[in-house]
């Protein structure tokens, strides 16, 4: 339920980009390839996958709302992959684009839009990706 509430706030609060054909590959690799590689963390019980890194990507040269979708698309996908239970499919999407969501607003408070992080100085920009990273 709270991943359809950030889907529907994120669509009526965030602008929508132009989406060209480099956003739907990149939405095809995040979702059919990236998730299935993950990076274990040493001395923690935690993996974390490529699929971030896309996503990340996505918010930084798209903006909040495709980074939200990919997110949602990508948790639907993995989810799907993970169990065939509809209700474990729907939460691992409602999980991602919450969590997205709260890192567009969260960065988008502090910073400006995320599209335009890639516009400003070396320090801001960096600062703001530790941010999202620590968000999400």
């Amino acid at each position: 339920m709270m991943g359809v509430v950030a889907m529907t706030c994120a669509a009526l609060w965030l602008p929508m980009p132009q989406l060209d054909v480099r956003f739907f590959v990149l939405a095809i690799v995040t979702m059919l390839v990236s998730s299935r590689f993950a990076v274990k963390i040493p001395r923690v019980n935690t993996n974390v996958t490529i699929s971030d890194t896309f996503i990340f990507l996505v918010l930084l040269v798209y903006g909040g709302f495709p980074g939200i979708l990919i997110a949602a698309a990508e948790g639907l996908v993995s989810g799907w992959r993970i169990s065939k239970k509809p209700l474990v499919v729907a939460f691992n999407a409602s999980m991602m684009s919450c969590a997205t969501f709260l890192t567009v607003v969260s960065v988008r408070l502090c910073f400006g839009p995320v599209e335009g992080l890639r516009f400003q100085d070396t320090s801001t920009f960096i600062a703001a990706v530790g941010m999202m990273a620590l968000v999400q």
